[in-house]
């Protein structure tokens, strides 16, 4: 029995073995080279075995090597812009390939509306990215990757809190009311919001869409152009896995901080205070060295943080089936203390192939983010925590221990006669602080195809997006909002709760057909959509114990709000293509939207658009052999509209919370608040585009360039009415903005050597005018900015500077204020009337010495791409730029306006007005002590600057390994970046980006959250 045992294991291992053996007879290793026509490598060639998973890719020098298992395995080589090319092995071991250009293949598959093009016939003004072109970049947001690569596209970082901050204008943009975001559509859903909560390592590709030729499909919400996103799908056959880890560190790049008074200079202006007006001098001011650097409240507040990005993605594609996992942590804590954004994403994204006619898919991605954020916007005095730090005397300390108790003081001064109040410790109020919010997000769609005929397709599908949200802001007793308020005060709890739920049903009929030379492509399609949003607030104040938070252990408890709000949107539209032998191109769409959010006699809009191109480079009469190889003429023309403006403005609004007497009681009631308007409409704008693309030398030089023309109508604002009808305003629409610009794009790619060299260049000119405003509305006064016909949008507004009152002299022979000094600010009289006069935006122009005196709106923004690679190594560096626009710097009403020395001033306050003798450099006047101060405060050319600025954005060093080096891994490479590396600029500020969210914030600066530089070294592997 044992030795029949041994029989068969001494057979099974023989026929193992000669299995073994048979195997590595067949298995064979093929190596080769890849070449271009011209005879360079064209390293990063896909290699595969056909049918299968193995695979590899060339190296630098266009060599591979790959492991076959048998005589007759096809090897496939593809690279883009290259033709595919497939080879037999044949017994043989080197195998050398010529891949041929691939002019199809160069004509690159865009994304638009409802369907996708070739780029070379496209009629509208679409510009592509591709999301392999931004991997290396650890953002939270898409849109902070996309700066300086977007001609005509304007995304500024307005503020360097962690996961907000990024504000997006396509061809400058600007609405009064109805907002000016693009639209974003993710996977053919218009999403409602902005991007914030999308991870950037989930996307393919982003088209803009910037003419409305392009965007017409979108209708009533696309005057302000769409960004078109698509994310990842399994594409390649087999499996595969990907990981990409980044983490690095953030720091304030200190040579952008405001220069304040160090503790010596402070305690000298002080004691300057008293001297300027013949008073004694306190002792504590006698000697101001003895208080030396003292704090830089700044950086006491700023620290160095981490960043950490990870991201794995799982892609399958068999015969009928593939699908896209990815998975992503994203972590940025702030660099002002007690600061912090965390993000969870998931998404996956399935297509199966029923059979030749009928597919279907399901994709769904939910999302976790989670801040905590500290007060960094507005004025000192409406709780700017940054702000408020930057204002405190640096002659205190953070860790002051006056009572030895072992803890911070919460109160920093208890003797008003050295810094003017006792001092909040802002360095505890931002530990202390809790502003924490917490959403979660799903979107998710669902579709079915089917091809009914050869050339007609139907596509029906279900889109969801939700979210909730719920967010804490508990200000403790030990934190004060004000530099002036005590501590411990009563504390508070705000609670925000919500939830929203969006569906989109879309309905696509496509027919598509070619007759010989001509080529038409026929769209129709039905859309709903409805949106219901509901949030609850509650409040409470003076909690028993800081460390106890709950509404119920407060001791005051505020009134609680419920608000609801939904909307709808019914859409039929059509689009038709055509083009005769690929050279004259022809486009015209439809849209018809139908909205509740709109007056019942104007609820129906229609958005037509017509586009046509003509590729001359196909002619006969261009010839052949010349350096010009592709050369397409353009034309657009279309109608789009905006309907951001909110809910329910249409209707006349009734107030409930209302009290009325009847029968001598007092009882509840309720009264009309505002009046309807059944005629209210969106915004209308009517846009015309002309363009050329050209291409040189095989496509190695491309140049765009765009002219557009776009006039607003039916601009939504807030219209007066007779007080006698019981009401002061209702929404309307008025007037009318013309845009137009110009926009230059190039982009070149070359090969000297071993070198591949690529560069892209934009620049583009916007400008914007006012052509009509309602007979009610003749001009508009907001937040310091004019606007009014034959003039830009928002420009800032006030009085022109023109020094100090030297002396007596010149205060008797000048213009002047009835509260003006010698010594204090000297404005020109505008109006000639012979006084200074003020007053304060309340008045029509004209009717004081107000202004304008800046505009934010610059005369161009330009950016640039480049990149390097030498065999393994790359090198890519990204910029872009603003020239022309001003900054109107609010802070400085805080920052140079107390030189009284009540608060820390900037350092330039040494160069003041102090006497006749020494009347400093003319920019700022004298301290004030007990006098009357509020010239100091007007408004005025004194606080605008020249924003311009020059930033490189991103620059990376990479190194791919050798294909091949490590077994089971099919592609690595290591990097480095650096984010915000260097930022060129005049303006004496911070941030020469920032800017709010409305059209009457922009260019305004109050001083907010610094935006870091980012150190991050990354690892991507492919197995």
């Amino acid at each position: 029995m044992e030795g029949k045992k041994v029989y068969t294991l001494m057979l099974t291992f023989l026929m193992l073995f000669s299995f073994s053996i048979s195997l590595m007879a067949q298995q064979r290793t093929v190596t080769g080279t890849v070449t271009d026509e011209t005879g360079q490598a064209v390293p990063g060639t896909t290699v595969l075995v056909k049918g299968t998973t193995n695979g590899t890719i060339s190296d630098a020098e266009g060599k591979y090597s790959i492991q076959v298992s048998n005589e007759d395995a096809v090897l496939v080589f593809s690279f883009i812009g290259y033709e595919t090319v497939e080879a037999q092995v044949n017994g043989r071991s080197i195998i050398d390939i010529l891949l041929p250009t691939d002019t199809e293949n160069l004509e690159e598959v865009i994304v638009v509306g409802y369907g996708t093009q070739v780029q070379t016939k496209m009629t509208g003004s679409v510009q592509n990215v591709d999301a392999a072109e931004l991997q290396d970049i650890p953002a939270a947001q898409l849109s902070q990757k996309l700066q300086g690569r977007l001609a005509g596209v304007q995304i500024n970082q307005t503020t360097g809190a962690p996961g907000q901050g990024m504000q997006v204008r396509i061809r400058g943009q600007v609405s009064l009311s109805a907002g000016s975001e693009p639209l974003y559509v993710i996977d053919g859903q218009p999403i409602t919001g902005d991007i914030n909560a999308i991870n950037p390592n989930e996307i393919e590709s982003i088209s803009v869409l910037k003419d409305a030729a392009s965007t017409s499909l979108y209708g009533s919400r696309a005057a302000n152009g769409v960004v078109i996103i698509t994310t990842k799908r399994g594409s390649a056959k087999g499996t595969s896995v990907d990981l990409n880890i980044n983490t690095g560190f953030q720091q304030v790049p200190y040579n952008l901080e405001q220069e304040l008074l160090n503790a010596t200079e402070w305690a000298q202006m002080r004691k300057e205070a008293f001297e300027d007006q013949g008073l004694a001098v306190p002792e504590v001011f006698q000697n101001p060295s003895q208080y030396g650097e003292g704090t830089d409240w700044f950086r006491e507040i700023t620290r160095t943080a981490p960043i950490n990005d990870i991201s794995v993605t799982f892609s399958s594609n068999q015969d009928k089936f593939r699908a896209t996992a990815i998975a992503g942590y994203f972590n940025q804590e702030g660099v002002i203390e007690n600061t912090g954004f965390e993000r969870f994403s998931l998404r996956l994204n399935t297509d199966y192939t029923v059979n030749d006619r009928i597919s279907a898919g399901f994709n769904v991605a939910p999302t976790f983010t989670r801040d905590n954020l500290i007060p960094t916007s507005g004025n000192f005095w409406q709780g700017n925590i940054v702000y408020n730090a930057q204002l405190t005397p640096p002659v205190l300390s953070p860790n002051q221990d006056l009572d030895g108790d072992g803890q911070r003081d919460l109160m920093l001064d208890v003797n008003p006669s050295f810094t003017g109040w006792p001092w909040p410790n802002y360095y505890n109020n931002i530990l202390s602080r809790v502003n924490e919010t917490q959403n979660t997000r799903i979107l998710s769609n669902a579709y079915l195809s089917l091809d009914i005929v050869e050339g007609l397709n139907f596509k029906t599908s279900i889109n969801v997006d939700m979210g909730s949200t719920y967010g804490q802001d508990f200000r403790p007793s030990t934190v004060a909002a004000n530099p002036w308020q005590t501590v411990p005060r009563n504390s508070e709890m705000n609670i925000v709760r919500s939830n929203f739920t969006s569906w989109l049903n879309e309905n696509i009929l496509t027919y598509s057909k070619s007759f010989g030379d001509h080529n038409l492509e026929a769209l129709a399609g039905y859309t709903a959509q409805h949106y219901r949003f509901e949030g609850l607030t509650a409040s409470a104040q003076g909690h028993a114990d800081d460390r106890i938070t709950t509404l119920q252990s407060a001791t005051v408890p505020g009134v609680p709000s419920n608000t609801i709000q939904e909307w709808g949107l019914l859409s039929y539209l059509g689009r038709v293509t055509y083009d005769y032998k690929g050279k004259y191109l022809f486009t015209a769409a439809i849209r018809r939207d139908g909205s509740s959010r709109f007056g019942a006699d104007n609820r129906w809009g229609n958005f037509p658009s017509v586009s046509a191109g003509w590729v001359i480079s196909d002619e006969n009469f261009m010839g052949t052999g010349g350096p010009l190889s592709f050369a397409k003429l353009r034309a657009s023309w279309g109608i789009t509209g905006n309907n951001n403006i909110g809910n329910y403005t249409q209707f006349g609004n009734v107030d409930i919370g209302q009290s009325t007497v009847f029968g001598g009681a007092i009882l509840p009631g309720a009264a009309a608040t505002t009046i309807a308007n059944r005629q209210l409409g969106w915004e209308l704008s009517n846009q015309i585009d002309v363009g050329v693309d050209l291409a040189f030398f095989n496509d190695k030089l491309s140049f765009s360039y765009d002219y557009y023309n776009k006039i607003s109508s039916d601009l939504l604002w807030s219209l007066a009415v007779p007080p006698a009808s019981g009401f002061s305003s209702f929404t309307g629409n008025i007037g009318e903005i013309q845009f137009w610009g110009h926009e230059f794009l190039l982009n070149t790619v070359h090969r000297i050597g071993e070198l591949d060299i690529q560069f892209g260049g934009n620049i583009a000119f916007n400008r914007n005018e006012v052509l009509a405003l309602d007979e009610t509305v003749p001009f508009i006064l907001n937040n310091n900015t004019l606007t009014i016909v034959g003039s830009p949008v928002a420009q800032f507004y006030g009085l022109v500077h023109d020094g100090v009152y030297v002396d007596q002299e010149d205060f008797d022979r000048s213009p002047k204020a009835n509260i003006s000094q010698v010594g204090g600010p000297k404005y020109v009289d505008v109006n000639g009337d012979g006084v200074t006069t003020f007053d304060g935006g309340s008045g029509a122009p004209g009717s004081d010495d107000q202004t304008v005196i800046g505009n934010p709106i610059p005369d161009f923004i330009y950016g640039m791409n480049a990149s390097l690679r030498f065999k393994n190594f790359d090198f890519t560096v990204v910029g872009s730029g603003s020239q022309g626009n001003d900054i109107f710097r609010r802070s400085l009403q805080g920052l140079v306006n107390h030189g009284d020395g009540l608060m820390n001033v900037l350092g330039e306050m040494k160069d003041r007005w102090r006497s006749p003798q020494d009347p400093g450099a003319g920019k700022w006047g004298k301290n004030y002590g007990s006098t009357p101060t509020q010239d100091r405060d007007w408004v005025s050319t004194n606080f605008v600057y020249d924003g311009s600025f020059f930033t490189i954005k991103t620059l990376t060093l990479g190194y791919t390994l050798p294909a091949n080096t490590i077994k089971g891994i099919r592609s690595l490479r290591v990097y480095s970046n650096v984010q915000n590396a260097f930022v060129f600029t005049k303006y004496p500020g911070s941030n020469p980006e920032v800017g709010g969210t409305t059209t009457f914030d922009l260019g305004q600066d109050f001083s907010t959250f610094p935006v870091p530089r980012t150190i991050t070294f990354g690892l991507n592997v492919g197995f």
